[in-house]
């Protein structure tokens, strides 16, 4: 019995078609897992947010940022509506997800340091040494001023400015810097994804519901 096979050029034509359908294919499925991660990130953004302004209403008192740190009115605040939970902020932060901790003891508000997706172990964000983390950047307007006494002149620019009582949160985003670059340049400047899902830029949510602004323009 005669048997014919598939001939080279019929096997060249089936691995190009092959090739094109997966080139196709993978750059659409990355897309996709990568808008699901930046909707989880918003969703999880929101939740964080509101976690925060639960313990505003019931503590009487905000956060201590970043950039609060290392005052006496931060250490009065740890002492007095934080139950000393985290380290005392009168030595200064070195991880973003100390500022979070008050959040998760004595009360709930949230079940664990939050955590950015778009973070990793090593990843340097642009800030000092003792200025990096796993967890979103918490930026915020104390009644008190911020630590150098100019109102506004936060760890990472945001547009509008914050009324006091506010807050703000920043992810990384899917560029994987704080800012445009690995250098921490116009921090700040928010995610858009007109340019692809990759595009440069941070994943800003206000506590106050509103839109973030470039706060380069």
């Amino acid at each position: 019995m005669h048997r014919r096979g598939f001939t080279l050029i019929e096997l060249l034509i089936v691995v190009a078609i092959i090739g094109i359908l997966a080139a196709i294919a993978v750059p659409n499925f990355l897309n996709a897992q990568q808008k699901a991660k930046i909707s989880r990130t918003v969703a999880d953004m929101r939740a964080v947010s509101q976690a925060i302004l639960q313990f505003q209403v019931e503590r009487g008192t905000m956060l201590i940022d970043f950039w609060d740190d290392g005052t006496p009115w931060s250490h009065e605040r740890w002492v007095n509506f934080f139950s000393k939970v985290g380290p005392d902020p009168l030595a200064t932060y070195h991880r973003f997800e100390e500022c979070f901790y008050p959040l998760t003891s004595p009360v709930s508000y949230l079940s664990s340091v939050p955590h950015d997706p778009f973070a990793v172990s090593v990843h340097s964000v642009g800030f000092s040494a003792d200025e990096q983390g796993l967890s979103y950047i918490y930026n915020d307007e104390d009644p008190e001023g911020i630590a150098n006494g100019s109102p506004g002149n936060y760890g990472v620019a945001v547009k509008p400015a914050l009324r006091p009582g506010d807050h703000f949160l920043v992810s990384i985003g899917p560029d994987g810097y704080i800012g445009i670059n690995s250098s921490g340049d116009k921090r700040g400047t928010p995610y858009d994804p007109s340019n692809g899902v990759a595009s440069k830029g941070d994943l800003i949510r206000r506590g106050d519901g509103g839109v973030a602004y470039d706060p380069y323009r």
